[in-house]
């Protein structure tokens, strides 16, 4: 829109010294040939005469000024280009739509019980809320939660006269929700216009990529704890999540052979005791309804199940899963997240009441500075925060 504007005073100065003279040269008649009708038309004559005479009289002033016109042409240019870089930036500005969205997460090696548990902890404190006119909380993999350890929120505030401006609102949902412990809640206001990056609990976006996962492991965590000591952010979130809980199952395939039990029958029957194979289908008049095929919940809360799981072997004996394999307990990642084909780690974060985002730009890429990145690491924003930098690259010019 600027660069519109600015061609469009460059044209227009244009033709306001070639094209305007001369056809008023062509077209416009002596004053003598205009006589005055009305009233209003003497009015509206005088008032051009007024403003021909003032402006004849501060143009006369300038040329009998030039060296201060053009001193203060000059200090106008060097301002200009000194507040370009002083003034805080903005992108968008935050809309107040009455709605938020959330999320919520807590430690890797928390149950989906868990999960649930410390979700209605939240729910208590959203539902007291005086501003809160309804919400819904989602917990386990899908949309932005990337693991049973974390979960959605979304809320509808009350009418805009009824409540104070949305930011204000969340601030005062984050210092109550701050109160249940274990888990950590992020919320933002929902935008009707919105930039495309990956899902995040907040709404600017770091990403650092790297093609050996051992790197960037290692090293984000580094970055994280740089980010996390920065004034004017928070609700800083990071997908890394590389302490899940794991069991390991080493199988002993000489042992497994002798007994008939393949790999495939040990894949196959952890799946039917902790996957969720659909087996059948329940129709009604109104709904269908998936079967689902799993242990009972007593059997699912820790790795000791499977020391009590049998697997059925080609001749039909059921031999312990104990017997072929043994079970090892360890951590891994709970995700491994790609940006470009090249694996990713997303820093996420919010600004600050009174906060610019130019600002928060500038401290993350002092931060950079101080931090030495290793050569395998490439590290820049995504999303809004995106887009706002490459929008500063041309702005100069």
């Amino acid at each position: 829109f600027a660069i519109v504007i600015g061609m469009a005073i460059l044209v227009s100065g244009l033709v306001s010294l070639t094209l305007t003279p001369m056809l008023c040269s062509r077209f416009l008649s002596p004053p003598a040939a205009h006589a005055e009708e009305g009233a209003l038309a003497r009015v509206l004559e005088r008032g051009f005469a007024a403003m021909l005479w003032a402006y004849e009289r501060a143009l006369g002033w300038v040329l009998r000024h030039a060296r201060i016109t053009i001193g203060v042409t000059l200090t106008t240019i060097a301002l200009t280009g000194v507040l370009f870089y002083v003034v805080h930036k903005g992108f968008f500005p935050i809309e107040d739509t009455g709605l938020i969205v959330g999320g919520s997460e807590t430690a890797e090696d928390t149950s989906y019980g868990g999960m649930v548990e410390k979700q209605l902890k939240v729910d208590a404190v959203i539902r007291a809320n005086p501003y809160v006119v309804a919400y819904n909380m989602e917990v386990g993999v899908g949309g932005s939660r990337m693991g049973i350890n974390s979960g959605d929120l979304y809320i509808q505030l009350k009418p805009r006269n009824q409540r104070p401006p949305v930011s204000e609102v969340i601030q005062q949902l984050r210092r109550e929700v701050a109160a249940v412990a274990g888990v950590n809640v992020f919320l933002n206001p929902v935008q009707n216009l919105n930039i495309g990056a990956r899902p995040s609990k907040s709404l600017y976006q770091y990403t650092l990529q790297a093609g050996n996962l051992d790197d960037l492991f290692r090293f984000t965590p580094l970055v994280d704890a740089e980010i996390r000591k920065l004034p004017g952010l928070q609700d800083i979130s990071s997908d890394l999540q590389i302490k899940s809980p794991q069991a390991i199952l080493d199988i002993d395939q000489q042992k497994a052979a002798t007994l008939g039990v393949t790999a495939e029958q040990i894949r196959t029957t952890l799946y039917n005791s902790f996957g969720s194979r659909q087996v059948a289908t329940i129709y009604t008049a109104s709904n269908d309804y998936a079967v689902i095929l799993e242990l009972g919940p007593a059997y699912q809360e820790n790795a000791e199940a499977l020391s009590k799981t049998f697997v059925r072997s080609a001749a039909g004996q059921l031999v312990p899963l104990a017997t072929v394999a043994t079970v090892t307990q360890g951590a891994g990642p709970l995700t491994v997240n790609h940006q470009g084909q090249l694996p990713a780690v997303t820093i996420s974060f919010n600004l600050a009441p009174g906060v610019a985002l130019g600002d928060a730009i500038n401290r993350i890429q002092d931060m950079e500075r101080r931090l030495v990145f290793p050569p395998t690491i490439t590290a820049g924003f995504s999303g809004t925060a995106q887009v706002f930098q490459q929008s500063l690259q041309g702005q100069g010019w």
